[in-house]
């Protein structure tokens, strides 16, 4: 996503925030739970979608349906299961 300008009647596109070309979150296939006494409890199930710079992002849903885990695993605080979380491109996710 860049900023637009316009020139002489055209519309050039010109990049922003250090010339990045993918989107800046990426999700794909992301599954996220916790070991509980009774097992495991799956909190979130293939999840996948893509934010681009700029863009913002709602996430709602009933209590207990993964919203918080999900942050917290984007944040770094959380290991994925199953699936890919980046970040500007990058994999390892740190607090």
């Amino acid at each position: 996503m860049g900023a637009v300008e316009a020139a002489s009647g055209r519309t050039k596109v010109r990049e922003t925030g250090g010339g990045q070309t993918g989107p800046l979150l990426r999700l794909t296939g992301v599954a996220l739970g916790y070991e509980t006494a009774t097992g495991f409890d799956l909190a979130v199930a293939d999840a996948s979608f893509d934010v681009a710079p700029r863009e913002k992002l709602v996430v709602i849903g009933p209590s207990g349906s993964g919203k918080s885990t999900l942050l917290k695993a984007i944040a770094g605080f959380v290991v994925p299961v199953a699936g890919v979380i980046e970040l500007e491109g990058r994999r390892s996710l740190r607090p």
